[in-house]
């Protein structure tokens, strides 16, 4: 189930986000502005151009954000401000992608709130026809309704959803936590099930950012990511639509996975 097709490509796609997103707390990075980003370095350095207002966008176009933490939740997206103290570069890119992936060891991170991720979801990139958006935003509209919680996982695991057929070659920058769904994809006219796909991918999301924190690179498909994203998929469907037909066939292969026949992932090519 873990699609995994990365490379580095122009920022204009985070570009076009940041566009959408229709209020500036969403950028704090000139990465996002006016330059391509690739290392840890010129990350941290996009960051503090941002913070001393060294952006070269139009002036005006952009609030330089504060380095210091407000008080309030959404302005605060690294664990330096949270539960550590941090000095070096890479203390700032280690607690920047701690946050991001819920490894902030103090309670502040766990207070994302569902208007947090409703500002986020603006934020989102959304990209295919017509039916593919009114799915998306269906399924979000479902969580939202009936499992906040997931909810938020969901929205603050994505930066891009792409409707595009099976084989098609897309790649990212290693930053960028997208999905790309085929056109075909029954999931479509299964909102319920369409729920848990979401989740399921954004599990796999924060696997990805957690593996590129940690310095090891992502991991290949492996058992325990497969086992949490399942896992997850079924809480939020579970909490969204208990009678679902699905459910039996999903806790079936949880209950199962560790046996070879039911490792999917084993026989992709």
């Amino acid at each position: 189930m873990k699609t995994r097709a990365f490379a580095f490509m122009l920022t204009a796609i985070l570009l076009g986000a940041a566009a959408l997103a229709g209020s500036v707390s969403a950028i704090d990075n000139c990465c996002f502005v006016d330059r391509q980003c690739q290392s840890d370095q010129d990350w941290v350095d996009g960051y503090w151009a941002f913070q001393n207002s060294q952006c070269s966008a139009p002036a005006g176009s952009l609030a330089p954000a504060s380095s210091q933490p407000t008080g309030a939740p959404a302005q605060v997206d690294n664990c330096c401000f949270v539960d550590r103290q941090c000095h070096t570069d890479q203390e700032w890119v280690d607690g920047y992608w701690a946050f991001q992936n819920n490894q902030c060891t103090a309670a502040g991170q766990s207070e994302r709130s569902v208007e947090q991720a409703d500002n986020m979801r603006r934020a989102l990139r959304i990209e295919g026809s017509a039916r593919f958006i009114a799915a998306v935003n269906a399924a979000l509209d479902l969580l939202k309704a009936r499992a906040p919680r997931w909810y938020i996982y969901t929205v603050f695991g994505y930066d891009l959803l792409l409707e595009v057929p099976n084989g098609t070659i897309v790649s990212f920058p290693d930053h960028v936590k997208f999905h790309l769904v085929d056109p075909g994809d029954p999931y479509l006219n299964d909102t319920g099930g369409f729920v848990g796909h979401l989740v399921h991918y954004a599990a796999h999301n924060y696997q990805d950012q957690r593996d590129l924190a940690s310095g090891a690179g992502r991991s290949p498909v492996n058992l325990e990511d497969e086992r949490e994203a399942l896992t997850f998929q079924i809480e939020a469907m579970a909490a969204c639509c208990p009678g679902h037909p699905l459910l039996p066939r999903f806790r079936h292969i949880l209950a199962n996975i560790e046996n070879p026949e039911y490792q999917w992932w084993l026989h992709q090519s």
